[in-house]
């Protein structure tokens, strides 16, 4: 039979490829169809560095190191002979690129920065390996810039009312490697102006089952918030009321005190930067006084400093009892004294005589609480004083 050579399909090896690894199109296919029964293969020409040899069966297999970066295909030429005849075939080889390099992207995609930074501010940072080029793209890239490492800056200040946020695609490029490509979110916060609100007081004191109701000076062009469960402030003028009367809770004192904020903003306008400022207020809730009106007795004869009955009944704890009304001055005194525990005392002469019974105003007081009064009649008690009934 006579002796033919012919290289059908173009033959494709990885670059990687181990020493030995048959050579067959990307199809797997032989590359070499031959007639007759050739005794030796051999290849003559383009086996650069001996990278292919091919045994007697036609066969080409790998023979040494390939590199796509340096040789990207090998024209080689085959040579079958059969009984002193000689035929040749040209059999391309082409190397397959295997990327060597590694990248990745990894870490969070979102980040924040408030407006008006500095110029090349940090942003954040995505985790790079690989050491590739990297680049950002979208809408506003050119206001940010990344570093192969993945340090992203603000080259210049941002400003929340242009523009609140960046979506950007980061590109990370290297010969050799597979493109990587990751989303980002940069949210620009807003840096608010202060602004001063005055009106109110940081304490106040408000008394049980009364309500609260506060207004702090106008502020052009605000809006309100804040508040608590218990208290609301208007939007439109930020005036701060209790939603109910407000309770006192004497087996929990600690309820009886109440922290709100109040918050005012201003929008941006004509250049100007949106404004914001707070005010912390403390409502303390305090018990009512109350006393209750008393009659009480005391003998004519009785010395300065004896008490006239037991300490009036106060509730509230009032800090101070004091007499208004009804209680004469004597010879440079009063008649009765009260201490700060309502104790009544007498403290002038008394004469059933002269002065039977007494009628006093007794007022309690303690701060932030109304004064309240009540009536105590003294009645004084004859005493006999020359032994006849």
């Amino acid at each position: 039979e006579a002796l033919t050579l012919v290289a059908v399909y173009p033959g494709s090896v990885a670059e990687n490829a181990a020493i030995g690894d048959i050579v067959r199109d990307v199809l797997l296919r032989d590359v070499l169809i031959y007639t007759g029964n050739p005794t030796a293969f051999s290849i003559t020409t383009g086996n650069t560095n001996n990278a292919f040899s091919i045994n007697n069966s036609g066969q080409i297999t790998v023979a040494g190191a390939l590199d796509f970066e340096t040789t990207q295909s090998y024209t080689l030429t085959v040579q079958a002979s059969q009984d002193g005849v000689d035929v040749t075939a040209t059999v391309v080889i082409i190397i397959t690129n295997i990327n060597e390099n590694t990248l990745t992207i990894s870490g969070s995609r979102n980040f924040s920065i408030a407006e008006n930074n500095a110029a090349n501010a940090p942003v954040g940072t995505l985790t790079i390996t690989g050491n590739p080029t990297v680049n950002l793209t979208g809408t506003g890239s050119e206001k940010f810039a990344i570093t192969p490492a993945g340090v992203i800056t603000a080259l210049n200040p941002l400003d929340y009312e242009t523009k609140q946020n960046y979506q950007l695609t980061v590109t990370a490029t290297k010969d050799d490697a597979e493109t990587k490509t990751a989303e980002i979110t940069i949210t620009i916060t807003n840096v608010y102006l202060p602004l001063t609100i005055s009106g109110f007081n940081s304490a106040y004191s408000v008394v049980e089952n009364t309500s609260f109701r506060v207004t702090p000076t106008p502020i052009t062009g605000a809006s309100w918030g804040g508040g608590s469960g218990l208290f609301s402030v208007n939007p439109f003028n930020g005036t701060v009321t209790s939603d109910d009367p407000l309770a006192f809770d004497d087996a929990n004192p600690a309820n009886n005190v109440h922290t709100l904020t109040v918050i005012a903003g201003t929008n941006a306008s004509n250049g100007n930067e949106s404004g914001r400022g707070t005010y912390q207020i403390t409502i303390t809730v305090i018990e009512a006084l109350t006393i209750a009106n008393a009659t009480l007795s005391i003998n004519e004869n009785a010395t300065n400093g004896t008490a006239v009955g037991a300490p009036l009944v106060a509730t509230g704890n009032p800090t101070a009892f004091s007499i208004t009304t009804g209680n004469p001055l004597s010879n440079g005194s009063r008649v009765f004294a009260i201490n700060d525990s309502g104790q009544i005392s007498v403290s002038n002469t008394l004469d059933y005589e002269t002065t039977p019974s007494y009628t006093l105003t007794v007022e309690i007081s303690k701060d932030g609480a109304p004064n309240v009064t009540a009536q105590i009649t003294i009645t004084i008690t004859h005493v006999n004083e020359d032994g006849i009934n």
